[in-house]
């Protein structure tokens, strides 16, 4: 009832009613016409509450209604469609209470140490509500601990307390904070400050500000009859414009999150400053940041936190001055990513045994080079010392290099790829001087055109493609990646999570179809095969077409032999490439 988002508004006629049953039915329709949630009632034995001689005694016995009267009360309000509130003071009110249909039940903070009425109202199995003024905090966890042993399962403090009425000084509106943080649960407030004073209208705001759930106010039928309670007792108009005050409120407190709304998702579009040219940029130029401006727009476009997506990146179209810049309208940056490593078992040192007039790195870095597709290629290797003289022959071949994990291949291409601000990578590896950078770009363009993930192929020679792989992508799998020390066994992450990735097969051509080819180097074997190939074909300064390498291998094929027993080690069942569900 109190865990809601919306306000909760009860109208407490307390002793309003002077004990007279018409004017009882009379303060149930001003409640029901002020449009408030609840009406609450004080049900009591006047010779249960206090002494014969207390000075009270003989007013609260005139407000006594019999238990009949309360039955046409309790039936008057819920024909009005009100929830019934009561405040119970003994065992004999919780009982007409629970027949009048009492949704919940308030414990006055004069009962918050009877543990015998809180075992009474806790056998209901409705909702309760501790007043709480003038109470200890001991005795809120008291309370609180014997209701809910005994089977309440929803409980609110109500803080405030009548002072007849009570000073502005001593609302104590602070109080709700530290009750809702101490006792983790809904707190309401019960308002009893002067009702002549302008603050009536205002104090249950700012209790609704400060975190309460309900406000609990008194009213009458005529403030100027100084019945009991007038202190603190709204006339009916003024209920009314409460409740309505309330509802206002509420509306202002909007969401607990930080979801837009329309009217903010139209202002964030109006007021936003988004990415424009500075001036005129013509198709293919590189954009730099002097290049570009931030400025307010008639539509949505790129905020300047997106800048290095679109800087040092060539546009695919021509961009006048104040237009909007999208990523749609940038080349995707695509780098070519060479691992290599002088570290191999099989063939110590490989990526620089030497084939024709070069090391084998230096092969495939040529061959890299002539992609017409890939912006720049990087030579990726680990921070071992022994892998130095691969940066030397970066240096030599005029490329970046990047220095990265000796085990984690992943973080080391996502290092490169960050380095050189690319969206997409191919990963190559430095033991394959044959791959081709013609299928490279074949696979480049489809892998955009597709927009895939992963795009690579297996109709190609073992040893001549590439993996076309989006940077996003990779990040993914390294992030999900439940063992990333696998990771120079970067296919499968892919291949065997195409749930997590778009994942497409690059188109082959017939004349390079050739998948049982075997034209890596990881044996000696593997580098016979290939000192010939390059022996027959090789020109220095250019690179082998592989449909040429194909064609000398079909006409000769007993040079396949050279290799053919090799087999790939078979370590699938021995590594782990699963990801993470987050």
């Amino acid at each position: 009832m109190f865990q809601k988002e919306k306000i909760f508004v009860i109208a407490e006629v307390a002793g309003a009613h002077e004990g007279d049953l018409n004017l009882m039915k009379r303060l149930i329709e001003i409640a029901s016409e002020a449009n408030v949630d609840a009406v609450k009632f004080q049900i009591f034995r006047a010779d249960e509450l206090v002494t014969k001689d207390h000075p009270k005694y003989k007013g609260f016995k005139q407000k006594e209604f019999s238990e009949q009267e309360w039955l046409k009360i309790g039936k008057y309000a819920k024909n009005k469609d009100l929830i019934i509130m009561a405040d119970v003071f003994d065992n004999e009110s919780v009982d007409i209470a629970r027949q009048i249909g009492t949704k919940a039940y308030k414990i006055h903070s004069t009962n918050l140490s009877n543990p015998f009425l809180l075992h009474k109202v806790a056998e209901t199995k409705k909702s309760v509500m501790l007043g709480v003024g003038g109470s200890t905090k001991k005795e809120i966890e008291e309370a609180i601990e014997i209701l809910k042993n005994n089977g309440t399962k929803e409980i609110a403090l109500v803080a405030g307390f009548q002072s007849f009425p009570t000073k502005l000084e001593e609302s104590n509106l602070n109080q709700i904070e530290y009750l809702k943080k101490e006792f983790q649960l809904p707190v309401g407030y019960a308002d009893h400050c002067d009702a002549e004073s302008k603050m009536v209208m205002i104090l249950p705001l700012l209790a609704i500000a400060k975190g309460a759930s309900f406000i609990e106010k008194h009213f009458t039928d005529d403030r100027s009859k100084k019945g009991t309670d007038y202190y603190s007792a709204l006339n009916p108009e003024e209920l009314k414009q409460l409740v309505i005050d309330i509802k206002k409120t509420e509306k202002t407190f909007g969401r607990s999150d930080m979801n837009f709304s329309k009217d903010e998702i139209k202002y964030r579009d109006m007021m936003k400053k988004f990415i424009v040219a500075r001036t005129n940029i013509k198709k293919g130029e590189v954009i730099t940041l002097n290049k570009i401006s931030f400025k307010r727009t008639t539509k949505k476009g790129m905020f300047p936190k997106e800048a290095q997506k679109i800087v040092s990146k060539k546009t695919k179209r021509d961009i006048k001055r104040d237009e909007l810049i999208m990523e749609k309208d940038i080349k995707k940056k695509v780098a070519i990513l060479i691992a290599a490593r002088m570290k191999s078992k099989r063939l110590p040192q490989k990526c620089m045994l030497k084939i024709e007039d070069q090391p084998m790195i230096c092969h495939i870095i040529d061959r890299m080079k002539q992609s017409k597709e890939a912006d720049v290629v990087v030579l990726c290797t680990s921070e071992n010392p022994n892998d130095r003289i691969l940066i030397k022959q970066a240096i030599k071949k005029r490329i970046p290099y990047v220095t990265g994990s000796e085990d984690d291949v992943m973080a080391r291409f996502l290092q490169a790829a960050e380095t050189v601000n690319a969206d997409v990578i191919v990963r190559v590896t430095g033991d394959n001087p044959l791959t081709s950078p013609s299928f490279i770009d074949n696979a480049i363009k489809y892998h955009i055109k597709t927009s895939a993930d992963y795009t690579s192929t297996t109709e190609l020679p073992q040893g001549t493609k590439g993996e076309v792989i989006n940077v996003s992508a990779l990040k993914k799998a390294h992030e999900l990646a439940e063992n990333p020390r696998y990771s120079e066994y970067m296919t499968w992450y892919f291949t065997d999570n195409s749930k997590f990735f778009k994942i497409e097969k690059a188109p082959v051509e017939d004349d390079i179809r050739r998948p049982k080819y075997r034209l890596t180097v990881d044996t000696p074997e593997d580098l016979k095969l290939m000192r010939e190939v390059y022996k027959r074909l090789y020109k220095s300064g250019s690179i082998i077409p592989l449909e040429k390498a194909i064609r000398l291998l079909d006409k000769n094929p007993e040079l396949l032999e050279i290799n053919a027993h090799i087999k790939s080690k078979d370590v699938k069942d021995k590594v782990n490439v699963k990801l993470r569900r987050k």
